[in-house]
């Protein structure tokens, strides 16, 4: 079993949920940008923004109804090699080389909650969960640094994508149907 962690994870899903929120027009979601902005001239700590009663006070200076809060739970794949050790007919020459056979599961999980700007009470949570299998997975192995680059960088690394546009599709509907619940001020 291996974790992945990527530099930048939580505001790439952040932005790619966002896109999700907005692409048909029924929420207006205040750019990151701003958030930041705030953020510095409160000078809040990281270990604040997740705490409810903080994100209230942040959402009723932005003027907005309610704030999402998130988290991503998992961000894993895991890798068995299941056979393979045939030879190209090429042997060494010509791009040949030997050829193993991978297992690959991907699984994203994320969680968030709504909160109300007015009380900082959690009003709504919310789960996204993606998972990408691929069963036999050739990969042509010449050395053991490139059976992990072709592992994280192309099998593993598109298993990973697959399963984190899972999870966010299952959780911008999940949120899209508890935001309906907030109270608009």
């Amino acid at each position: 079993f291996l974790q992945t962690t990527t530099p930048n994870l939580g505001r790439a899903i952040s932005e790619l949920l966002i896109n999700k929120l907005v692409s048909d027009g029924s929420y207006n979601v205040i750019e990151r940008a701003a958030i930041d902005k705030l953020l510095a001239e409160q000078n809040l700590s990281n270990s604040d923004r997740t705490d409810p009663v903080t994100a209230a006070r942040i959402g009723r200076v932005l003027g907005v109804d309610c704030i999402v809060l998130g988290s991503i739970t998992e961000y894993s794949y895991d890798d068995r090699v299941t056979g393979g050790g045939r030879r190209s007919p090429l042997g060494n020459f010509g791009g040949g080389g030997m050829t193993l056979k991978h297992d690959i599961s991907a699984k994203v999980q994320i969680s968030a909650r709504v909160v109300s700007t007015e009380t900082a009470e959690i009003l709504a949570v919310s789960q996204g969960e993606g998972q990408a299998l691929g069963k036999g997975v050739k990969v042509d192995v010449r050395d053991s640094g490139r059976v992990t680059q072709a592992l994280t960088g192309t099998a593993g690394g598109t298993m990973m994508s697959d399963a984190t546009e899972k999870a966010i599709v299952q959780l911008a509907l999940a949120l899209k149907d508890n935001i309906v619940k907030v109270p608009l001020r």
